[in-house]
Formats: structure tokens, sequence, C-alpha cells
């Protein structure tokens, strides 16, 4: 009370050493306090900050991408502090990381089985929103599916180039595997669905709403895959020197 005595009378420009003095306090306690007080009300605002970029990304986000999210909202603070206000608060990622890859998943199709027509409305639906030209590479695993002639003809049809990962390398496949791995992670495990169909509209959900539209990825400099997309086509090409 004393503390806070000081600092109203202060403002109203009465010294600090002679409120001390009167309240029988000292100068080095009263600055201590004001310190302290201080140092909450900037812990607060951070915490704030904090959960809600946590909240937005549905426990998703680890320390590291939380740390950009927090400063995108004017929020700057270094990764032990960050984390040290996660075990705080219980902020825990629903998973870690253990290794980066990212993709920008703009088509998919589920079914309760993999068949080749599953195969095949995926790319009809890839095809239809990206409209790409011809000699596209189209990568995938060594699956039936893949390899059926329905899904050869549909590439063929388009003038695309299918392509297959080499019999037992899985990194031909990483970038997939990964998108995979944080859609099991980050979504589908976190849930109890009911059938088919609520299965289907969230997982819809996730790579819409958030995977290709709010989601941080390192590999694209800490931006969503669509937001890298259009900051990309906005990029002058390099210029060629003119002395060979």
């Amino acid at each position: 009370m004393s503390f806070e005595l000081v600092r109203q009378l202060q403002q109203r420009a009465v010294a600090v050493e002679q409120m001390c003095r009167v309240l029988e306090v000292s100068r080095s306690g009263y600055y201590a306090a004001r310190k302290r007080s201080q140092s909450q009300a900037a812990v607060c605002k951070a915490s704030v900050h904090l959960k809600a970029a946590f909240a937005a990304s549905e426990g998703a986000y680890g320390s590291r991408r939380l740390r950009t999210a927090v400063a995108s909202r004017g929020v700057v603070m270094g990764i032990y502090r960050l984390r040290r206000l996660m075990r705080q608060h219980g902020l825990r990622s629903t998973w870690r990381r253990k290794f980066v890859h990212a993709t920008d998943s703009k088509h998919w199709a589920m079914a309760p089985g993999m068949q080749a027509a599953l195969v095949c409305r995926a790319l009809q639906q890839a095809i239809v929103q990206r409209q790409p030209a011809a000699g596209l590479i189209v990568h995938s695993d060594r699956g039936s599916q893949y390899a059926s002639a329905a899904n050869q003809a549909l590439l063929a049809k388009h003038g695309l180039v299918g392509s297959m990962s080499r019999k037992g390398n899985c990194w031909d496949n990483a970038v997939m595997e990964r998108f995979f791995l944080n859609l099991k992670m980050e979504r589908v495990w976190q849930r109890d669905y009911a059938n088919h169909a609520e299965a289907t509209s969230d997982i819809a959900n996730y790579i819409v709403s958030f995977y290709n539209s709010v989601r941080l990825h390192s590999k694209l400099g800490n931006l969503p895959p669509n937001t890298f997309e259009q900051q990309s086509a906005f990029k002058l090409p390099i210029g060629l020197c003119e002395i060979t």
C-alpha cells in the first residue's frame, strides 16, 4: 500500500525520496516493487496473445511456430520465455515434430477403401481446381491404384506425366507423407468421428480453412501455403547479367 501511495504521489510531482522518508520505506524497495508490477503486466499481455495463438492452431503449434504467431500480433519474446509461459499455462502441442517438410494440398478425396476410382477422383478435382499445363509431373507411390489403367488414362488425357517412387525409397514421397502425418496428428487423431460423412467434412475443413490458409510452414518462411503461393506469383524473374 505504501509503495502504491508513493507511485501516485510521484505522478503529482512529489519527490520519491521525500515520500519514502515520510512513509518509512526504502527507495530501492519502491523501485523493485514497481519493476515487478511492470513485469507482471507484460507477462499478462504476452500470456493472452500466447493462449490466443495456441487456441487458433487448435493445439497444433509448438513453441517455434507460436513464437512466430505471437510476433505477428506484435508481441516479441524469446523462445525460452515463451516455453516457460507454455508450461505455466499448460499449453502442450498435440505432437512433436521429427523432421520438417510441407506441401500445399489443394485437392483431396476420401472413401472407406483405397481404390483406383478414389485416386482418379482426387486427381480430377486437382485438375479442375488448378488447371495445370501439359507436362506437369504427378508423383505418387507404387500403389496399384496409381498404376491402374484408369489413372494412367486420366494422366494421358490431360498431358500429365506420371512418376512413381523408387522401390524401397520412402524419401521420394516425403512431402506427402509429411502432410498426412500433420493431418493425423493435428486433426484426425484428436477427433472421434461418428461416421464417414463427418470425417470427410472435418478433414476438408482442416485442409481448406487451416492447413492451406492459416498453418505456418517453416519451409515456406513461416507462411501458409496460400500466402506463399500468392507472394511467389508477384516475384519478378531474376534478370540475366549482360556480361558473358
